[in-house]
């Protein structure tokens, strides 16, 4: 789905040496998209198994991702990317002011540029429809040796599902500009000098539904408890809390103890005690322009040229697309 954009440019002359140029921009690109026929995917096809945590205000009630494995070899498996239905939009603002001097051998030229830029986006992280494994597990007692036979009967190796779906809208804004000079400094001699600056903040969420992981905050004091193997009363392998020394089933072995500590340890959501953006940036950057062009013989027929500059862009976009969703926002 192609994007579109406009642009409005307006140019005054206040005197011949003495020019104004404005512009405003905006575009904008629409991703969205879902099945042509929801129905085929719907979780009623494969009877409605249950979530912890169901959406009614999802608009489509799609089936969970379902994994086999082991036996028997090679099995299919059902999967929905986590972004579907998807919607991703970009709308970018822009506005532009450029000045034009001239005084005597010098252009001088000044400007301005102001961009707002938004990502609107469904977390492709969290896994909000469920995630069914029926692959064959020796912990769990009810194995049926089968994959196929462990979904007929619900014995699932594991099932995972985040407590909800994340709706984004990410932000940036841009300010820019600059001061340059083309000086005719002789017959066959050009200069061009410039400084561009920069502030460019990072993308942010505004809405504190981005968090990432920062190993200096994790704190081992807070680490939750792990279940370790152990053996009950009549041999058989089984799960132990640690702290407790309750026993659960054997499938817990290697996972959190609930209300032991926090799971998401070291993680800090976006504005909360962490950068908006989750990082930072100098407040402001420069970006030096220079040039010239020189004619080699003097009779307007071969010239040289060359020139140097330094550009600053913003960061890339996918990382912090990455975080929505994450814990302990999910």
């Amino acid at each position: 789905n192609p994007g579109f954009g406009h642009l409005v440019r307006t140019t005054k002359t206040f005197r011949p040496t003495l020019v104004n140029e404005a512009i405003f921009a905006f575009t904008k690109m629409d991703r969205t998209f879902d099945f042509v026929q929801p129905e085929l995917v719907a979780r009623s096809k494969m009877g409605n198994p249950p979530q912890w945590y169901p959406d009614s205000n999802m608009p489509r009630d799609y089936i969970p991702s379902v994994a086999f494995g082991g036996q028997p070899a090679s099995p299919v498996s059902a999967t929905i990317a986590k972004s579907v239905p998807h919607h991703y939009g970009n709308p970018v603002y822009a506005v532009t002011d450029n000045l034009t001097a001239i005084r005597g051998a010098h252009s001088l030229k000044a400007g301005v540029y102001i961009e707002r830029a938004a990502l609107d986006m469904r977390s492709e992280v969290a896994n909000w429809r469920g995630a069914f494994d029926f692959s064959r597990d020796t912990n769990n007692p009810f194995d049926s040796n089968h994959s196929y036979a462990n979904a007929l009967l619900g014995n699932f190796a594991s099932y995972t599902e985040t407590t909800r779906r994340i709706e984004a809208r990410l932000l940036q804004r841009n300010v820019e500009w600059y001061l340059q000079d083309n000086w005719r400094a002789g017959k066959r001699l050009t200069l061009d000098f410039g400084l561009r600056f920069y502030h460019m903040s990072p993308m942010f969420d505004p809405e504190g539904v981005t968090a990432s992981l920062n190993p200096a905050l994790y704190d081992r004091g807070k680490a939750p408890a792990l279940y370790v193997p152990a053996l009950d009363a009549g041999g058989r392998r089984v799960a132990k809390d640690p702290l407790t020394g309750a026993l659960a089933a054997p499938p817990l072995i290697g996972q959190f103890v609930p209300g032991s500590g926090d799971f998401a340890n070291g993680s800090r959501v976006a504005g909360r005690d962490y950068p908006q953006g989750l990082y930072t940036r100098s407040g402001l950057a420069f970006g030096p322009r220079f040039g010239f062009a020189y004619d080699l013989f003097g009779n307007g027929r071969t010239a040289l040229r060359a020139g140097f500059g330094t550009f600053k862009d913003t960061a890339n976009a996918d990382p912090m697309q990455q975080t929505i969703g994450n814990p302990p926002v999910t």
